[in-house]
């Protein structure tokens, strides 16, 4: 069910709630406190005792009242989330072709109570260099490693493994390196390199492949643990349904179009609980 600007008033039982109204507080209601904005969006599974008020309101029920616009449907694609939920999850994708030479562009949104973990990494083609995008003490890191050295390391943000969704991106343009979180100020860090980073032919998302299978992989971090969602390569979101039908790419040891982690840390917070 799309939402505009509107509520949705029930009524219920004279032993419960004499009105539940949703997406905004009816004019007149006396209710204080609550913000004066209405809600914008979808909805779904919108149930109380059992009913679904969505389908009483396709039936034009008596007890529902509606007041705006209001559509049985949602324009917005479904977002598909992937769980990472062991030491040997990874998800490889191919690398793609930058919009102009030396350019680089990739980004996703994560979820975890794990403090670190590899998000990314990729071989810079003909440069005998590795990227690795990681999480080291709830902060975002990224290494670029050639030859035994490290020639660059950024970090930003804090607090990451909150449990809520976090964005990343990471791009290279015009000599200059940079990643961002959450797109907030002061969530940007970058460096000038003196050669391009490019994506080889294939880039890893939260570990490597096992050892005897794979070449091209290095993971000297955690592994990651956790969720995410929006992948997107030079701008492209990736079909994450068309992974998981084996048409692109390669994983192992993952959950597609699922988040399998509970809103709330287990133990000593630093470990994932599933659903």
């Amino acid at each position: 069910m799309c939402i505009g600007f509107y509520y949705v008033y029930y009524r219920c039982s004279p032993f419960h709630l004499s009105e539940l109204s949703v997406g905004a507080a009816p004019e007149g209601s006396g209710h204080k406190g609550l913000s004066d904005g209405h809600f914008l969006g979808c909805l779904e599974n919108l149930l109380y005792n059992d009913l679904n008020l969505v389908e009483l309101l396709k039936h034009n029920s008596p007890q529902v009242t509606v007041l705006g616009n209001v559509t049985f449907s949602c324009p917005d694609p479904a977002v598909v989330a992937v769980t990472f939920s062991s030491p040997q999850s990874f998800l490889q994708l191919p690398g793609a072709t930058a919009s102009w030479p030396g350019a680089l562009s990739a980004g996703l949104q994560f979820r975890t109570w794990n403090r670190a973990g590899l998000l990314l990494t990729f071989e810079i083609p003909q440069r005998g260099g590795v990227v690795w995008l990681y999480l080291s003490e709830a902060r975002l890191r990224l290494q670029v490693h050639k030859a035994g050295r490290t020639l660059v390391e950024l970090s930003t943000g804090s607090g990451l493994n909150d449990g809520q969704w976090h964005s990343v991106q990471l791009g290279s343009a015009q000599g200059r390196l940079t990643i961002a979180v959450d797109q907030e100020e002061g969530g940007t860090a970058q460096a000038r390199l003196a050669f391009p980073v490019t994506t080889g032919s294939h880039l890893f998302f939260g570990g490597c492949p096992a050892e005897e299978t794979n070449q091209e992989c290095r993971n000297p971090f955690n592994v990651f643990q956790g969720c995410m969602r929006l992948l997107t390569l030079e701008n492209q979101l990736i079909d994450l349904i068309v992974v998981q039908q084996r048409l692109l790419g390669n994983y192992s040891h993952l959950y597609i179009d699922m988040c399998g982690i509970i809103d709330r840390p287990f133990g000593s917070g630093n470990l994932l609980e599933w659903l």
